[in-house]
């Protein structure tokens, strides 16, 4: 339970000033997590990365500077928002957010790591017309300690060259 107390300023063992709350009675860090709503969170906003003309779909090269590595918890929320275009009037794209351990893939490497959350797909009313897309994807079965990297899969439609541009990635980790 949490005992609010009042506006008097509590410090931590080593004096640091501490929020005004405490949390009584948690049992281990996860339920302390749980208790104080606290969040690991990474937000990045990448260069733009190279689009492609693949019709299977190529790495965007964002997780060498997405990273997380959970602290309390297996979970994570993902979200990348931004703008999605194809040179070709008529023709598409398609985005969803990949995940993986180990070396982050460069951009346009192929396809790898685990894909989550939905696809986002635009099509191009005008050639190098600019949508807005956003992806989301609750991540759970993390291992606390291990470090994910976190990309984007982009795939072109039938024809032109797709891209992706204004980017914006949040992942917090979630008790």
């Amino acid at each position: 339970m949490l005992q609010k107390l009042g506006s008097q300023q509590i410090s931590d063992p080593q004096g640091r000033p501490t929020p005004y709350y405490r949390a009584l009675d948690a049992k281990t860090k996860d339920e302390l997590s749980a208790l104080l709503g606290l969040a690991n969170t990474v937000s990045v906003t990448p260069a733009n990365p190279t689009g492609t003309t693949s019709t299977t779909g190529l790495m965007m090269g964002l997780g060498s500077s997405a990273v997380l590595t959970p602290g309390v918890s297996s979970r994570a929320i993902v979200r990348v928002l931004g703008g999605i275009a194809n040179t070709t009037s008529g023709d598409g794209a398609a985005v969803q957010i990949r995940y993986g351990t180990g070396t982050a893939p460069a951009n346009g490497d192929a396809l790898t790591g685990t894909g989550a959350g939905n696809v986002a797909r635009f099509t191009a009313a005008a050639a190098n017309q600019v949508g807005s897309f956003g992806c989301a994807a609750l991540i759970t079965g993390l291992v606390v300690g291990t470090a994910y990297w976190f990309d984007l899969g982009l795939a072109a439609g039938t024809g032109g060259a797709a891209k992706v541009q204004d980017l914006v990635v949040i992942i917090e980790e979630r008790p």
